[in-house]
């Protein structure tokens, strides 16, 4: 008569160790991990739930047609959720595994139909930057869920197509859970985990209250992870926070990669939108009616180098309204060769703007704004950075200024997306123009002559002033960003932690993960798990014993195992060999290994996964 299967099975015989497996065996665990998939659609949930609720805040009420579409289509990705079956967790009956695939492929590909080609400003509200970190997640995790789903289907050939769905039946089989008996598929996602017996003899109060706080704690860790290490980084790329430096002068590094200071000046003339550019509004009208003339000192106006009007004409730049455009034209003043200061080899510079060649009405009460001419100043011919990181200077009909500009340094980063993940903060250095007072020109008055002071007419004169102060460096930081958002985090998790550990006298990755304390191996050591482990049983061959003792025989050993320190590894390897040896045993004997199922759906691992239907605690082990 063939001999029964054990139920549960003890045993301090070495056995056969296991045989090396190929790399397609490697690699299944990474697929059909119960932890991972688990892991993926809880995540899957919580973006779902996150995509709909900013959704609906943002794009309500519907005004397109694709709106409209997009909202119709969110509550599918909560299609692996409501498809739940009492008898068996994540198991349909009414829905095969192809039709699930064809669900889920079309799920992902509306998800970058949508947003594919959308990427949110940085000015954008914080609702708009939650969707779409939500939205793309959702896409990486449906992914992942996809990709296990077809390693599923080549793992049995195809041969599954068209069977019922069952989420964890290939995790089932490779981890040793038995299939039947399952806890119901809402306790398998969001857990009785945090609530069942961490001790031995605690009752259900202290249960209840380490579970709710354990709750409480994980759900401030989420919250406060999403500000930290998306919601603020990408803020803080709009509004950049600046750090100012003062010293006796400018280090020699700084003075080598700069661009040689030169007078440079951009002048704006605001157009309403739409209005037409040409004709007596050309640019070469513009450029008519601004002159720029630089000052030697002690030469003729002709001796010195002089200033050059631009001849690349420059697109219209946007005002901060729809109300008008403005119209640009750059014109630079060329230096010395020699000079010891930059007052010695820059001029004074006389500006003179015509505004009756530019049509426009010096006495006006109202709107000015539409009528003035305004003037950025600098030392460096990037106009990009004139007219975005300097102040514009207005100089309205018949006003005559004087001011003196002296030398500051700006740094601004070089990729301020990247530098949001706390790497990749190198800066690109400018001369900037910081102008120190406008005053009404002395002159005016005391030589009329040399200015025209027609109403049409206005004048601005500019120096370089000696200034024995400290000179400025500002620049571009980070105070948020994804790097110091894990510092941070990293930070509340251990002092939560603690709290935790010291009243309940566990720790919150045991609570949630089963995760114990202590560990000899890493993650690395998972990709060669049967070397190790075959190394070490034959180093240590007692570790077969004391990983198996009946109950009558555990004492301290088998208690630090139970919740200090991880064995996963050697026992998975035991029940590898014990499994092996049954199955040759029920083979040799007559039995159908294919309809007894795996035998490793009687051996369990104490404290592998939280879906582990035998999971318990030492007192209730058979």
């Amino acid at each position: 008569m063939a001999t029964q299967p054990p139920n549960t099975i003890y045993t301090s015989s070495p056995g056969s160790p296991p045989g090396k497996r190929p790399l397609v065996k490697k690699v299944e665990p990474f697929f059909f991990n119960p932890t991972l998939k688990l892991a993926a659609l809880r995540m899957a949930i919580f973006a779902s739930a996150a995509v709909l609720g900013t959704a609906i805040a943002l794009f309500v009420p519907l005004q397109d047609l694709d709106t409209t579409i997009y909202i119709a289509v969110l509550p599918v990705t909560l299609h692996c959720v409501n498809l739940l079956c009492y008898r068996s967790a994540f198991k349909v009956r009414f829905m095969i595994r192809l039709l699930d695939l064809l669900l889920l492929i079309a799920e992902i590909a509306l998800f970058i139909r949508f947003n594919g080609t959308f990427f949110p400003s940085s000015f954008d509200p914080t609702s708009l930057i939650v969707f779409f970190v939500a939205t793309w997640c959702l896409i990486a995790v449906l992914l992942f869920l996809l990709i296990c789903r077809v390693a599923a289907i080549v793992r049995h050939k195809g041969r599954n197509l068209f069977k019922p769905f069952n989420f964890l039946e290939d995790s089932q089989r490779i981890k040793g859970i038995p299939v039947h008996g399952l806890p119901a598929a809402y306790s398998m996602l969001f857990g009785r985990s945090i609530w069942r017996v961490q001790f031995i003899g605690e009752g259900l109060i202290v249960r209840l209250l380490r579970g709710s706080i354990a709750g409480i704690f994980i759900a401030a860790l989420i919250g406060y992870g999403v500000l930290s290490l998306i919601v603020k980084p990408v803020q803080e790329t709009a509004l950049t926070p600046v750090k100012e430096s003062r010293g006796q002068g400018l280090p020699f590094d700084e003075i080598k990669d700069l661009e040689p200071q030169s007078w440079n000046f951009v002048f704006t003339r605001p157009i309403p939108s739409g209005e037409n550019t040409t004709g007596i509004l050309s640019v070469e009208t513009f450029h008519q009616a601004v002159n720029v003339t630089a000052l030697w000192e002690g030469e003729e106006l002709s001796d010195g180098p002089s200033c050059l009007h631009s001849s690349e004409e420059q697109p219209l730049m946007g005002g901060d309204d729809n109300a008008f455009n403005f119209q640009i034209i750059h014109v630079q003043c060329i230096p010395k060769s020699n000079g010891s200061f930059l007052s010695d080899f820059l001029p004074d510079v006389l500006v003179e703007v015509d505004y009756g060649a530019l049509s426009m009405t010096p006495n006006v009460l109202k709107g000015l704004r539409g009528n003035v001419i305004g003037i950025y100043v600098g030392f460096t011919t990037d106009l990009d950075f004139l007219t975005g990181r300097s102040s514009m200077i207005t100089l309205p009909p018949s006003a005559h200024y004087l001011a003196g500009v002296r030398l500051s340094l700006r740094r601004l980063l070089k990729r301020p997306a990247l530098s949001g993940f706390g790497m990749f903060e190198g800066t690109n250095s400018f001369s900037a123009a910081e102008v120190q007072s406008i005053v009404p020109d002395p002159l005016v008055a005391l030589d009329p002559p040399a200015f025209n002071t027609s109403a049409n007419f206005a004048t601005f004169r500019l120096f370089v002033s000696h200034d024995t102060g400290e000179v400025r460096i500002v620049q571009d930081s980070r105070e948020e960003s994804v790097l110091g958002g894990f510092s941070a985090l990293g930070g509340l998790w251990t002092f939560l932690g603690g709290i935790f550990a010291m009243f309940f006298g566990t720790s919150l990755m045991k609570i949630f993960f089963d995760s114990k304390p202590l560990s000899i191996f890493g993650i690395a050591q998972q990709m060669e798990k049967d070397a190790i482990a075959r190394a070490y049983l034959r180093a240590y061959p007692n570790i077969r014993q004391e990983l198996n003792l009946p109950p009558s025989q555990r004492g301290v050993m088998t208690m630090l195992q139970d919740h200090m320190i991880d064995v996963a590894l050697f026992q998975e390897a035991i029940d590898e060999t014990q499994a092996s040896s049954k199955e040759q045993e029920w083979a040799t004997s007559g039995y159908d290994v294919e309809k007894l199922g795996m035998a490793t759906s009687a051996v369990t691992t104490p404290g592998v996964e939280e879906v582990h239907a035998q999971h318990q605690m030492p007192e209730n082990r058979q």
